[in-house]
């Protein structure tokens, strides 16, 4: 529907996309509801005369799909059940008024858990998307709006059910819902991968903190093999406020030839002045590359880092904050080197750092592209 929480990121040669939080891929959306669009339908309760009048007036994408949603007494409701267990879920659902500014209610309820994720919100003659996110134990009804005052009219549009607890782009439902799996699917209809070990949930936004031993790195397997010469990758960190005085490895692309041992390795240590964050490393000839991104004061004030690399042949260019900062050429003997067979996250133990989705490309994003990725994420890292 073109209908996105963030601006969209780059897609074209997208091979991994790997959110530390959710697990979310983009090949695989989600709306866990069905008639996402049409809250006529039975599957939508109208408990007690709740009214909907359909397809009344243009929705958020201009199309005449929005519903109308009123009730005239106070124990009228609308909802949906979902009958998929326990876990963390967000309802979204864009909402706006016919006149004026008016309160209205998100929760979920399932007799077990009780009210769950009960939030008020205050809509506006303008277009927008509410959300409410709850920990359920057993099936749940979820109500995207019920309106404080009886007598009100409110207008509501593309209601989304996902699993965790972030909003992610609108997926269109109509009889069948859309479920995403917790596997890395793929992108290109031939790679895959599966985390060997989901980190735990320590930090608010990014929701993961790395660190485990190399034994329990995440592992992206890639098939076909990526172009080891020709490749971007963008990831999002910050500091947990920990320093490193030792490399601590987080992000390594690993080379099919382990003889010849080709890495790129995102390396990470505290100097003096800056913060190093992206090193090259052929283990042939034992060469490095490094460029600090930001001072080590900025580091310390744990503020999210969105950092990238792109590599053409021997030119490898930094980013930060989406904006080309460095460039750098390396001289090396490319004899004998494989391609990128393997995405790996967190290979040391005792990591300094909180890591936010990582991106991987197989083709050289431009100056703008790397920044339209910044966008795309810097709301939910409050940058």
């Amino acid at each position: 529907m073109g209908i996105a929480y963030n601006p969209k990121i780059v897609t074209d040669g997208l091979r991994v996309y790997y959110d530390t939080k959710n697990v979310k891929c983009l090949d695989n959306k989600e709306n866990l509801l069905v008639y996402s669009e049409d809250f006529s339908q039975t599957n939508w309760v109208k408990q007690n005369g709740f009214t909907v009048s359909a397809n009344s007036v243009a929705a958020p994408d201009g199309t005449l799909t929005a519903d109308t949603a009123s009730r005239s007494a106070t124990n009228q409701y609308l909802y949906q059940s979902y009958a998929g267990g326990s876990g963390t879920f967000t309802l979204s659902c864009w909402v706006r008024t016919a006149s004026g500014s008016q309160n209205f209610v998100m929760q979920t309820y399932n007799g077990t858990d009780n009210g769950q994720g009960v939030v008020t919100h205050t809509a506006t003659t303008t277009w927008q998307r509410f959300s409410t996110t709850a920990t359920v134990t057993t099936t749940s009804s979820w109500y995207p709006c019920i309106p404080n005052n009886i007598n009100t009219t409110f207008y509501i549009w593309g209601a989304q059910l996902e699993k965790g607890s972030t909003v992610s782009d609108y997926n269109q439902t109509v009889a069948s819902n859309k479920t995403r799996g917790t596997s890395l699917l793929s992108l290109t209809g031939t790679e895959s991968g599966t985390p060997t070990t989901l980190v735990s949930a320590n930090d608010t936004i990014a929701g993961t903190v790395l660190d485990h031993n190399y034994s329990s790195a995440i592992v992206v397997s890639l098939s076909p093999n990526l172009n080891h010469e020709v490749w971007s990758m963008i990831y999002w960190v910050r500091s947990t406020g920990t320093t490193a005085s030792n490399y601590r490895s987080v992000i390594r692309l690993d080379d099919t030839n382990s003889s010849h041992n080709y890495f790129y390795t995102v390396d990470t240590r505290q100097t003096t002045n800056s913060y190093i964050l992206g090193y090259q490393k052929d283990y042939s000839i034992n060469s490095w590359l490094v460029y600090g991104h930001m001072s080590a004061s900025q580091w310390d004030d744990q503020t999210w880092w969105c950092l990238g690399v792109s590599h053409n042949n021997t030119v490898f260019k930094h980013y930060t904050q989406g904006d080309l900062v460095n460039t750098q050429t390396q001289t090396r003997d490319v004899a004998g080197y494989g391609d990128i067979n393997e995405l790996e996250i967190n290979l040391s133990g005792s990591n300094t750092v909180y890591m936010g989705p990582v991106f991987l490309y197989d083709r050289i994003l431009t100056d703008d592209e790397f920044k339209q990725n910044f966008n795309a994420h810097r709301e939910r890292f409050g940058v």
